[in-house]
């Protein structure tokens, strides 16, 4: 994942959506609305220069959680079932006599850790 989700590409995001059959003028409606897209910056002197955004959809736009959904999950699913992937944690926890000699072991794995930050408005 590229810096926990920065963006998704164009290309890897068309063959996700194609994967779940959504249909061609859907796919392409969401395509073209992020495809070269021109950007300025507001600043205390006036609007930047326009620079164009690049190929992705970042972070922070309103249908990120959607795409996290359609992109990530599958992924994320996959990799969760491959046994030698991930971090196990396991623990020795007393019973509830308090005594060493009755300790019950807890196991948790997990595979992955990531997330989907919103921004928050102020």
């Amino acid at each position: 994942m590229a810096k926990a989700f920065d963006s998704i590409g164009m290309t890897p995001l068309t063959k996700a959506l194609e994967r779940i059959k959504c249909p061609t003028d859907l796919i392409n409606f969401i395509i073209n609305l992020f495809k070269n897209r021109k950007l300025q910056v507001i600043t205390a002197y006036g609007l930047s220069k326009g620079f164009y955004a690049g190929d992705g959809i970042d972070q922070g736009e309103t249908i990120s959680p959607l795409i996290w959904r359609i992109f990530y999950d599958p992924l994320l699913t996959r990799i969760k079932d491959i046994p030698e992937v991930g971090y196990r944690l396991i623990t020795q926890w007393p019973s509830s006599e308090g005594t060493d000699i009755n300790k019950t072991q807890h196991e948790l794995k997990t595979s992955v850790v990531a997330y989907a930050v919103t921004p928050s408005h102020v």
